[in-house]
């Protein structure tokens, strides 16, 4: 095995450090410390691309990199660095799925977590980028929706609008969603307002006679969570909710639960528990701590279901 990687590098600025760093046994020996090291450091060098495009091309050096990542991954330095332009995108699509197999296999992740994971660290622009340059996104349904769900409204328009130019149109965006199952389906557009409001504009202006079961069923869903969007807005004008935030549980306003919690009456348990759910998302149950507490009221008051 290689003890030392060597290379051509062109950039002296980086000096003896970035030398070590570029070395095999350095990253075998490191610390998770000495990895968020190393990257506090290289995020404050102009030249950070050409030393990503070296662990693009170096898989004695990528592999550890990868790892290192993983586990640094709730990490704000880890969170900057795979959001930096200059990051290839075939880097960070390697990045999501070096481990992938690995941690899966342990049992500790699925691989909706495991994807997910990946995704919620990355910014609409990032995201926009690796559906854009990165075909091999295409051969993966969920890592793609997770993508989708980044986007803000300007991205998502940008996406729309290279779809129609590929003549791939309106019932290939809708077809992104048909194999998702449909609970996770809903936790997609609960987090993401701007995809949610993209697709019940689709469905406006879709123009088949006949609509499909999915898609009568998809039309359904964005229906109820626009009655949910709602009734949040409502509970929003009525409450300071970010007084409450700051508050704890014991000291918020009792009347906003009792408001939900008569709303949610109105529901069977399992499209209350989703309403809940939904209203976690959007912070008007502030925590997990509300939404057990509303959720428990619920069951005792269904305890046959």
């Amino acid at each position: 095995m290689k003890k030392i990687v060597f290379f051509v590098f062109n950039c002296k600025t980086f000096g003896h450090f970035v030398m070590n760093i570029l070395i095999y046994d350095f990253w075998k020996q490191s610390s998770p410390k000495e990895a968020k090291e190393v990257i506090d450091f290289l995020l404050k060098q102009d030249n950070l691309q050409e030393y990503l495009e070296i662990l693009l091309n170096v898989s004695e050096l990528s592999d550890y990199f990868y790892r290192y990542c993983w586990i640094l991954k709730d990490e704000p330095q880890l969170e900057e660095l795979v959001n930096r332009p200059e990051f290839p995108t075939r880097l960070l699509f390697n990045l999501m799925y070096s481990s992938f197999g690995k941690y899966v296999k342990s049992g500790n992740v699925s691989n909706d977590f495991f994807l997910a994971t990946w995704a919620k660290h990355l910014t609409s622009e990032q995201s926009y980028r690796l559906l854009s340059e990165e075909p091999e996104i295409e051969k993966d349904l969920p890592l793609k929706i997770y993508l989708l769900a980044n986007l803000d409204a300007k991205k998502w328009e940008s996406f729309f609008e290279a779809m129609l130019l590929e003549e791939k149109g309106i019932s290939e965006v809708i077809s992104l969603f048909e194999n998702i199952d449909s609970s996770q389906r809903k936790k997609i557009f609960y987090r993401n307002p701007t995809l949610y409001q993209y697709l019940r504009m689709i469905l406006v202006v879709e123009t088949s006679e006949v609509k499909t079961e999915f898609l009568s069923s998809l039309e359904s869903t964005l229906n109820e969570i626009y009655t949910w969007e709602e009734y949040a807005k409502e509970v929003r004008s009525k409450f300071d909710l970010v007084s409450e935030k700051n508050k704890s549980p014991r000291e918020r306003n009792e009347s906003r639960l009792t408001l939900i919690l008569k709303e949610a009456k109105k529901l069977e348990l399992n499209k209350a528990e989703e309403f809940l759910e939904y209203l976690t998302i959007q912070q008007i149950l502030i925590d997990e701590v509300e939404f057990e507490i509303v959720l428990g009221l619920l069951k005792n008051q269904h305890p046959n279901e």
